[in-house]
């Protein structure tokens, strides 16, 4: 399975829409180079580092944005940031040291990225109901 950006997605704020987008489309190369079915080659670990770099930045800006929101559930989203971080450092580290991943362990990484993506929803009418962010030091460019 591989996903496409659909506005039913959009968050409200066009930065964190754009980094988004941007995560989908490193995801699904990453399902592309892991069904391949190594799970190692240097292909694989450039695309998990891009992930791990990209979450960290990525998951910074959303938490500042919605702090600044007033979204009440920050220990539980910091709480699931930490856990989808975590899980593609572990997968990076190994890959980066020469380890052979499981292809599910991919698979399943890939899966949780892109279920925050399209079901973070709760958090949408605080972003709805403000002004667009301006274009941030957060914006992708690899």
């Amino acid at each position: 399975m591989y996903l496409e950006w659909n506005e039913t997605y959009s968050t409200g704020d066009t930065t964190l829409d754009q980094q988004h987008k941007y995560i989908i489309g490193v995801i699904n190369a990453l399902r592309i180079e892991n069904q391949k079915g190594t799970a190692q080659g240097e292909d694989l670990v450039r695309l998990m580092t891009k992930l791990a770099v990209l979450a960290y930045i990525h998951f910074r800006f959303e938490e500042n944005l919605l702090l600044t929101a007033g979204f009440q559930r920050m220990d539980w989203l910091k709480a699931e940031h930490r856990g989808l971080f975590n899980q593609a450092e572990t997968l990076r580290h190994a890959l980066d040291s020469g380890h052979r991943v499981e292809p599910r362990m991919v698979t399943l990484l890939c899966y949780s990225f892109y279920n925050h993506i399209t079901s973070e929803r709760e958090f949408h009418p605080l972003l709805w109901s403000r002004p667009p962010s301006r274009r941030s030091p957060y914006q992708f460019a690899f």
